[in-house]
């Protein structure tokens, strides 16, 4: 259902585009979409390699292959469309000249987000096995105890504790979003700033890394807003969206993987 619903979505889109290409709003769109296409054929390549084994029908193999396929056609109409200019203004560029150049240019950049993205998932895990959840040992009387000739069974089970490694990150993503809208600092020195205090603040376990993300996506936006806001008319920059967030992202993986690196040798010097 999810591999249709996407598929079903990304059709309807690309007749929207064929019969409305002249719309300044279906440019925007289409320029936003190609932005994202190979940060979204990158989660989706994740997706299905996780529940791939699931599913093994011949529709699912082909809704894999058009998928893939339509992914690659929004990166190039979209980067295209951006090429040429809007709609009713001549076209500032040659699109059919360089659509060789912007088709072969979706697989590196594909690359740099799938490997971000994956990377990202592994030091969630690393993260949660280093840091899991607390457990307490209790111990069952015979009458509770479902098995026979048992006096006594011994069960540990998770204790849900204040989920603080949550709620910092949330407060600090906040925080963060409120700075990027009123900081009269570059996107990146705030973006940098934010990546790094988010890092060292998801140490304190893998509940923190999903609003850190978030929070990074967020202040992306707010951060790009806010230039909008002071240069009319420079549509483009909201398509640099995902790749500032995706910038920002590896800012807060280098951070998270050098303390995650770090403390183990911490913790050996002080034992010695």
């Amino acid at each position: 259902m999810v591999l249709m619903t996407l598929g079903t979505a990304m059709v309807a889109w690309f007749v929207v585009r064929m019969c409305a290409g002249a719309s300044l709003d279906v440019w925007r769109v289409s320029c936003f979409l190609g932005a994202c296409s190979p940060l979204a054929s990158a989660a989706a390549l994740l997706y299905i390699q996780r529940v791939g084994d699931r599913e093994d029908s011949v529709l699912a193999a082909w809704l894999v292959r058009a998928i893939g396929m339509h992914f690659v056609l929004a990166w190039l109409l979209g980067v295209s469309d951006w090429l040429r200019g809007p709609p009713g203004v001549a076209p500032a560029l040659n699109a059919d000249m360089v659509a060789p150049l912007v088709l072969a240019s979706f697989f590196p950049v594909f690359g740099v987000a799938f490997v971000t993205f994956r990377w990202l998932l592994r030091v969630t895990q690393r993260l949660a096995a280093a840091r899991p959840p607390a457990t307490r040992t209790i111990d069952l009387e015979a009458h509770r105890v479902p098995y026979r000739g048992a006096q006594r069974l011994r069960v540990t089970e998770s204790v849900a504790g204040l989920p603080t490694a949550l709620l910092v990150a949330c407060a600090l993503g906040a925080a963060s979003v409120g700075f990027a809208l009123a900081a009269p600092w570059s996107i990146a020195a705030v973006l940098g700033a934010t990546a790094v205090v988010l890092g060292a603040v998801s140490m304190l376990g893998a509940p923190a890394v999903l609003p850190s993300v978030v929070s990074l996506a967020c202040v992306a936006g707010a951060l790009l807003t806010r230039q909008l806001a002071t240069h009319t008319g420079s549509y483009p920059l909201a398509c640099a969206w995902p790749w500032v967030a995706l910038a920002g992202l590896g800012v807060y993986l280098t951070t998270l993987e050098a303390m995650m690196r770090l403390a183990p040798a911490t913790a050996s010097a002080r034992r010695s």
